[in-house]
């Protein structure tokens, strides 16, 4: 008794001593609110220094996964007698080669695309064409500057709308020169960043399995079984989600690579094919893969006269960005990762609303994850209730 009542005691005092040092380190913190935000600043980018490329060897890691057991149910039917040190390696190997190979294609397919043109064409004829098109614009700029010449421009109101506009514009292009030179900056930071997250997501490849085992026995020790097996539980649903949504974002890629460069091709715009997969990878961020392929259309139409294309093609872009992105993207999406589509285009609308990009990015994946919760729990309150 006399034990159990010491042990309490010394849990109470631990508590209210553990409960003043908080108190005073907030109350201090306050009154050296600056003191603290630079500090606080400091280890922010101290941190993230740190964990930037533990992320990126993360990502590339988990995106390399599934082939790299592709390739260990392969080696491990070829060689059964092989040891699974070696077979991982291999594996991983072969992942790096297969992903190295992919690259290398899509390249090799844009500068294809570009060097046909370039030969089926007359390039001669394609630098006249430039050139007439930059004087069309020299014509256009000095037409508007007449324009201006020739309107009243002596009021106060209008001289201050035109110092608002070239003030707008200059800072604009000061803020643009601003983050090139910053971004050129830390160029080598960011390589070295790149360097250490490629180098750490191979050992994290190789070691993959010691890794979750060695973090799978420290949950042993710090929770209890029930806590471990929620934990994993989670974990489990949180992959399924996002690698589902990796997979249907893939097959969308190829859909609209694809489907993009046959309809090109059939209404005869140039560089069809290089149009087609810059717009098929665009398309894994919102907005942007529309922007390439009405973008590049455009350009390479009004560069080479072809109106009469351009007025063909832009319709046809625009009929396949509305399937992909009303049918066959959310049914794409819903299959990989088990939700309605109906679901997938509420779970992009609320994460534009409440992210932008970066919220419809991380809208589907979070959102899948979400219903598969709900579904377990309701399946296990059904199950409660009979």
């Amino acid at each position: 008794m006399d034990s159990f009542n010491t042990k309490k005691i010394r849990a109470v005092a631990l508590y209210t001593f553990l409960t003043a040092g908080a108190v005073l380190l907030v109350y201090f913190g306050l009154l050296h609110l600056p003191v603290v935000l630079r500090y606080a600043g400091s280890l922010r980018d101290v941190v993230m220094t740190v964990l930037s490329p533990l992320l990126l060897a993360f990502v590339i890691a988990y995106l390399l996964n599934p082939v790299i057991h592709l390739f260990e149910r392969f080696f491990h039917k070829a060689f059964p007698r092989m040891k699974y040190k070696r077979l991982r390696a291999f594996s991983v190997v072969g992942a790096a080669l297969a992903f190295l190979a992919l690259l290398t294609l899509i390249v090799s397919l844009l500068i294809f695309s570009v060097t046909r043109e370039l030969q089926v064409g007359d390039l001669d004829g394609l630098l006249l064409v430039i050139s007439n098109f930059m004087e069309g614009l020299n014509r256009f700029y000095d037409a508007s500057l007449q324009w201006l010449a020739d309107m009243n421009l002596e009021s106060p109101n209008v001289q201050s709308l035109l110092q608002e506009i070239s003030d707008t514009v200059y800072g604009t292009i000061h803020g643009l020169v601003s983050d090139l030179t910053g971004s050129l900056s830390g160029v080598s930071g960011n390589f070295a960043a790149f360097f250490f997250g490629v180098v750490m997501s191979v050992y994290m490849m190789l070691d993959g399995r010691r890794i979750t085992d060695y973090l799978g026995r420290v949950a042993a020790v710090l929770f209890r079984d029930n806590t471990n097996e929620k934990i994993r539980d989670v974990l489990g649903d949180l992959n399924h989600a996002f690698s589902g949504y990796l997979r249907g974002q893939l097959l969308d890629v190829l859909f609209m690579i694809v489907t993009v460069s046959i309809a090109l091709q059939l209404t005869g715009c140039r560089f069809a094919i290089g149009i087609g997969v810059l717009a098929g990878f665009g398309n894994l961020i919102p907005y942007l893969g529309p922007f390439i392929g009405y973008g590049l259309t455009t350009l390479v139409c009004l560069i080479y006269g072809d109106y009469s294309v351009l007025a063909v093609s832009l319709p046809v872009l625009l009929l396949i960005q509305l399937i992909d992105g009303n049918i066959v993207g959310p049914r794409l999406l819903g299959k990989s990762i088990s939700v309605h589509p109906l679901l997938i285009i509420l779970f992009l609308i609320a994460g534009g609303a409440v992210g932008g990009l970066p919220g419809m990015l991380l809208a589907v994946p979070i959102g899948g994850f979400l219903t598969i919760r709900f579904r377990k729990w309701l399946a296990r309150n059904e199950d409660t209730k009979e």
